[in-house]
């Protein structure tokens, strides 16, 4: 049984030094940048404890600005402010968090959607609140939380132009409800996937192991009909280990910001006519104008990232349009 402390008039002022101010306790962290697929190394004096809730920058970044409304992917590492060890981290496990800017974080954590909405993709900055006990199991001592901005998820695609598209693909032109896409007369079914980039971004370069977050429609070949389009909505989540072939095939090595139009045969879709009776796949030939937004490693475990303030929450990487593809 742990003994109840006993305070000298001495200890009880020191610990009213070193806890009572939350700027001091964040004057104590160093920081080493490891790299982007490992945590940080954090050393601070211990016990670490804030009275409110308090940010510090740990790193500033020189990528994109983070606006109000933004997507982002963070990376967090946590660690115990009783006795500084690392409690747990998204960079190694390649399991970021996905945190969208609205509202909703704004009203119930406005020091952290402050320390977003100021940053810079690249920025890395320490955030702490009061002890809680009923989550903690602690009263004396704060989870620091360290917190890098990885990504922001881009709006539409962001790049140069194509202006010399090889003859023969349907043409698209960009409407304010999405792609219009029409599909040459007179013309065979193709038989082989066709990934012809519109415009050609400068992002990251996207893996076959990824998760890409795009904007996109998709018509049949056969009657230029849209079965299924997300244009005018949030940006959608797909691994590429869960999609079509023609997806998987079509967008690694593609680069965020890219827009792409994929011309997908049968066999790399969801098959002919014949072979998806009675689902709601289309068959034939298909046709996707894809905009990608953003990417970040598939999470290598299915159990939620570090989330101790209750806001952030990955993204699921939904299993369309490989599953299932329902008419617009």
């Amino acid at each position: 049984m742990r003994k109840p402390l006993k305070l000298s008039a001495a200890a009880a002022i020191l610990a009213l030094a070193l806890t009572g101010c939350g700027q001091h306790a964040m004057d104590s962290i160093d920081y080493t940048d490891k790299g982007a697929d490992k945590a940080p190394e954090v050393s601070f004096q211990t016990p670490f404890k804030v009275d409110d809730a308090t940010t510090k920058v740990l790193k500033e970044g020189d990528g994109a600005d983070v606006d109000p409304g933004d997507t982002v992917i963070v990376n967090a590492a946590l660690y115990n402010g009783e006795d500084g060890k690392e409690v747990q981290d998204t960079y190694q496990s390649q399991q970021p968090m996905t945190v969208v800017l609205n509202d909703d974080v704004k009203d119930k954590l406005p020091e952290l959607y402050d320390a977003l909405v100021n940053a810079k993709v690249g920025t890395t900055f320490a955030f702490a609140q009061a002890p809680d006990e009923a989550k903690t199991g602690s009263k004396d001592a704060s989870v620091l939380e360290v917190y890098t901005v990885s990504e922001k998820i881009l709006d539409h695609a962001e790049g140069d132009e194509v202006k010399d598209l090889p003859s023969g693909l349907p043409s698209v032109k960009i409407e304010d409800d999405g792609p219009k896409i029409t599909i040459p007369k007179d013309t065979e079914q193709p038989t082989e996937l066709t990934a012809q980039n519109l415009i050609n971004g400068s992002g990251t370069e996207v893996k076959a192991t990824d998760t890409v977050f795009v904007k996109y429609a998709g018509v049949k070949w056969s009657d230029g009909k849209q079965f299924d389009s997300n244009w005018t909505k949030d940006p959608t989540s797909f691994a590429l280990d869960q999609v079509i072939a023609g997806w998987k095939d079509g967008l690694k090595g593609k680069h965020v910001g890219d827009r792409v139009e994929l011309v997908v045969p049968a066999d790399q879709a969801y098959g002919t006519d014949e072979e998806v009776k009675g689902t709601k796949n289309p068959g034939g030939a298909l046709v996707f104008v894809v905009d990608i937004l953003g990417t970040q490693p598939t999470p290598k475990q299915t159990t939620p990232s570090p989330s101790p303030s209750g806001q952030a929450s990955s993204a699921p990487a939904s299993a369309a349009p490989s599953a299932s593809a329902e008419s617009k």
